[in-house]
């Protein structure tokens, strides 16, 4: 016996294309005039997005563009390499506290291991987070400091624009 195909013409699917049409639709610029980004001419009379993108970008805002992301690649680097420093430390007290707890007698010495294991945890955690905060602070001002001038630049155009 053969099965009998199902016919591909769905509500479902005609559903998805309408929403399909509409996505491509809003992605190819075909919107009303309202949601037109503002163009303004320039002195010569011709506007284009492309003329007025380049009255506020110039070369050193895509160099200070991309000294700040190489910074803030470099600092996130730095900050999982610190993670992964904390994390082969915390590795290394847990399998402490598990070989001294098979060579505990006592419930004492069970207690007693517990109690090292975790006030070592919360002061190592306390003391880290610390050195975290200030790592973020550093990768923060390095993103940063490319960007501050351009930005200062910019706002300075735009005022006298």
């Amino acid at each position: 016996m053969t099965a009998k195909k199902k016919t591909r013409n769905s509500r479902k699917r005609a559903v998805i294309a309408a929403a399909t049409r509409r996505v491509s639709l809003r992605d190819s610029g075909m919107r009303s005039a309202s949601h037109q980004p503002a163009v303004t001419a320039d002195a010569t009379g011709a506007s284009s997005p492309t003329d007025i993108f380049s009255r506020f970008m110039a070369a050193e805002d895509v160099e200070a563009v991309a000294r700040s992301s190489v910074a803030l690649a470099d600092g996130v680097q730095a900050f999982g390499r610190a993670l992964i420093d904390l994390q082969r430390q915390s590795v290394t007290a847990t399998l402490s506290a598990a070989r001294d707890l098979v060579g505990a007698r006592n419930l004492e010495d069970v207690m007693e291991v517990q109690r090292r294991y975790l006030a070592g945890s919360v002061e190592n955690a306390v003391k880290e987070s610390g050195g975290f905060a200030e790592l973020a602070g550093r990768v923060a001002k390095a993103a940063w400091a490319p960007l501050a001038p351009r930005i200062g630049a910019a706002f300075t155009r735009l005022r006298s624009a």
